[in-house]
């Protein structure tokens, strides 16, 4: 018994040891993760308070008089303002419009029984194989001939439909019980009643989910702004900066400045969410009944 009592021990030791130095490599292989992430926007906030003539220099954030004048000398070159309140009520109304018809198609897909759902579902998901790229010329066609050509509804419609939405909601949807809908039904509730009532408060982790990704997308999308608009009146922040460079030149510590203060809308929108956002990305991958 002893003998077998001590064998035990050190195997407990020999395992307690070995997962001890597997944290240590996860943790340091985390730390050097979030150091490569996190290295570049350091570097450009690094960038945005040098002085111009040293804005191509390897200081980092010491070695030189941080100018924070360069922020107000960039919203000073160009409009930056009206860049951002174009860029604002574009994220904002596209992130609501996915919202919207992703919850209800996601919900329609997991409850509500109808004939073709399974084929209609997939068939709908299978868009996602297809390169944004390869539709740009088709849209902006479609898009022209709508007359909404180089006006807000013309960046927002085109994306306020997300096959990624409705699959990431319809998971959800589908972790939630059978039974509230039946008790719902049992008690004379419309499929939209069930929906408004019963079943949306209970998907906010996917939707926090959902809306960071929607508002980052709509906040960064540089191409389809540069077919589907011309000249500054509903110009979003990532044309603007291209445009700031193409007139005035590589002025880096003024275009990091813009860039720093382009960053801040999605930073604290995560900020917000994020304590959703882990139970939404670990329930929204789930199956379901």
């Amino acid at each position: 018994m002893n003998t077998s009592g001590v064998t035990v021990r050190r195997g407990s030791g020999h395992l307690s040891l070995k997962r001890l130095v597997l944290t240590v490599v996860a943790n340091v292989g985390f730390l050097l993760g979030a150091v490569i992430a996190i290295g570049p926007l350091l570097w450009m906030i690094a960038t945005s308070l040098k002085p111009e003539f040293d804005a191509l220099n390897n200081e980092f954030f010491v070695g030189y008089r941080w100018q924070w004048s360069n922020y107000s000398n960039a919203l000073d070159f160009f409009p930056f303002v009206q860049y951002f309140l174009n860029d604002l009520f574009v994220s904002l109304a596209g992130t609501a419009m996915v919202l919207v018809t992703s919850s209800m198609a996601g919900f329609a897909f997991a409850r509500v029984r109808f004939a073709g759902r399974e084929r209609l579902f997939w068939l709908y998901i299978a868009s996602l194989l297809i390169p944004g790229e390869v539709i740009i010329i088709p849209l902006y066609l479609l898009v022209h001939s709508l007359g909404l050509y180089n006006s807000y509804l013309g960046l927002i419609l085109p994306f306020g439909f997300s096959a990624y939405g409705v699959f990431l909601m319809r998971q959800f949807f589908r972790t939630l019980p059978q039974e509230l809908v039946e008790a719902g039904r049992i008690d004379g509730a419309s499929f939209v009643r069930i929906f408004y009532r019963l079943m949306l408060p209970l998907v906010k982790p996917a939707a926090a989910v959902l809306g960071v990704l929607t508002f980052i997308y709509y906040w960064d999308n540089f191409l389809w702004v540069l077919v589907a608009t011309q000249g500054n009146s509903v110009a979003t922040i990532p044309l603007g900066l291209s445009l700031f460079q193409t007139e005035y030149g590589a002025y880096w510590s003024y275009l990091m400045a813009a860039a720093t203060l382009t960053a801040l809308p999605a930073g604290v929108a995560v900020v917000f969410v994020q304590r959703y956002i882990a139970r939404g990305v670990v329930f929204g991958g789930l199956g379901g009944r």
